[in-house]
């Protein structure tokens, strides 16, 4: 009996381990996914050596200051690269404008059209934001057809599903070194000197 409960005892700790090592698996994988960029959707050099993660939707106010003040904390920032990965979190009008923004992308024009439309105070309907890029010199007709033809739907699917494996639950949130910041109110949005001292931890941990 002894026996059998011992090796019952070694049996569950060798799951629990199984388990737990498959999470640190995942979540690792998660990671990389997420900071390998697609369509585009870069801000700095993107060889830099050093990348932050935006998870963003061009219909939240909040992403717009997050935004804002990361691009401030980025400024003199020569080795740090933002992977920006729209996400429809707020309905389907946010589908509409994320999609756009990926077809900008596939244009050579996501990272004007992510900036003019943070910018510009944010949109709130997609006629809004079809009338940024077209500003800004994208082809709605060529967009529309890519956005069926690309994998624009799969991306943002993707995009979703990233923010559920790394226990993403609001927006705005930044990957920043292997780690997860999403702040619970805007008033948690972290100041543009909070970002650079994360920045500068997170640079420093990886050396």
């Amino acid at each position: 009996m002894k026996k059998t409960l011992a090796l019952l005892a070694g049996l569950i700790v060798c799951v629990l381990l199984g388990v737990q090592g498959y999470g640190h698996w995942a979540r690792a994988h998660a990671i990389k996914e997420a900071s390998t960029p697609a369509f585009g959707n870069v801000i700095g050099a993107v060889d830099a050596p050093y990348t932050i993660v935006e998870f963003v939707d061009y219909r939240c106010p909040h992403c717009q200051t997050m935004n804002d003040r990361l691009t401030q904390a980025l400024a003199d920032e020569k080795d740090v690269r933002v992977v920006v990965r729209p996400l429809p979190w707020l309905g389907s009008e946010s589908v509409a404008v994320s999609r756009l923004a990926l077809a900008a992308g596939l244009q050579g024009k996501d990272i004007i059209f992510h900036n003019a439309v943070m910018t510009s105070g944010g949109v709130r309907t997609y006629t809004e934001a079809s009338g940024i890029a077209q500003d800004i010199g994208v082809d709605l007709d060529k967009a529309t057809t890519t956005i069926k033809a690309q994998g624009v739907d799969q991306y943002l699917r993707d995009n979703m599903m990233l923010t559920k494996k790394l226990h993403i639950k609001s927006i705005p949130a930044l990957l920043i070194n292997g780690k997860v910041f999403v702040p619970a109110t805007e008033k948690d949005i972290p100041t543009v000197a909070q970002l650079r001292q994360m920045i500068d931890a997170a640079k420093n941990k990886k050396n």
